[in-house]
């Protein structure tokens, strides 16, 4: 299961470079959204994967979240249509590792990411993972104190058992790579 915030169909072209079918789906956080683009009875497989597009797709212009207003209805919407987010995808939420990958911690689809998460029932079973997020480096000038914002994330994600790794998508990808070579 890939649980993604980008709008693009970039993860199912490489899957599918792959060799995989993908099946994709979108989050029905508001009632423009076809609910057929929006249930998934499947269980996935690493042969057909589920791709679920949590902040919508850029196919579907009214499936895109994007503004802050957007932001508060999404929440809304997901606690209203909570049963028809997949089974699949709320167990992926709370009972497996997760990678946060390519956020910065302080956006708007980050922050709401995981609040969804912390508000899912069994979230207690996430503390059973150890959970990774790539960081990019809190930047001097958007951020007052950058150390100080640093130090703050670490302390709030360790206490969630989420280690961070300082540096680009990029970076954190090479040294997997290293660490998963070596090993």
């Amino acid at each position: 299961i890939y649980i993604t915030a980008s709008p693009h169909d970039l993860l199912k072209r490489a899957l599918i470079a792959k060799g995989v079918q993908p099946e994709v789906r979108l989050c029905p956080w508001n009632d423009l959204i076809p609910k057929s683009k929006c249930i998934y009875t499947d269980d996935p497989t690493p042969e057909k994967p589920l791709i679920y597009h949590l902040f919508g797709h850029i196919k579907d212009p009214f499936s895109l979240v994007i503004t802050e207003d957007e932001f508060f209805d999404y929440l809304i919407g997901i606690t209203i249509n909570k049963e028809l987010i997949p089974e699949a995808v709320r167990a992926a939420l709370t009972s497996t590792a997760l990678l946060f990958l390519g956020f910065r911690m302080d956006d708007w689809n980050f922050r709401v990411l995981f609040r969804m998460i912390m508000a899912q029932g069994g979230r207690e079973l996430l503390k059973l993972f150890s959970h990774a997020a790539a960081q990019i480096e809190p930047e001097e000038g958007r951020i007052i104190d950058a150390q100080r914002a640093r130090r703050y994330l670490e302390k709030y994600f360790i206490s969630e058992n989420i280690s961070m790794f300082w540096g680009s998508s990029e970076d954190f990808l090479d040294a997997l790579r290293q660490n998963l070579g070596a090993g």
